[in-house]
């Protein structure tokens, strides 16, 4: 890979997700990757991810989150009544 090429940053995609979420994310320069739960490419993947959008059925420990380095971990609530 040429080091002169910048690459989007990465949003993992691992629930089903509207199109339009998807579409928004890359109108704002971002790649997806769709993974499902089972998928043997997350402990390559979860290492380059910014983002992740998940349901339920994906078991996320403190293994996992020590994998993905490049995830945000600030935490935004979209419709609290508080």
């Amino acid at each position: 890979m040429r080091d002169d090429i910048v690459q989007k940053p990465l949003v993992i995609v691992a629930a089903k997700a509207h199109p339009v979420l998807t579409e928004r994310l890359q109108n704002a320069e971002y790649d997806i990757l769709h993974l499902a739960a089972d998928d043997p490419g997350w402990s390559v993947a979860i290492q380059k991810a910014v983002g992740l959008v998940m349901a339920s059925g994906l078991s996320i420990n403190q293994a996992f989150l020590d994998q993905a380095k490049n995830l945000d971990r600030k935490s935004t609530r979209l419709n609290s009544s508080h």
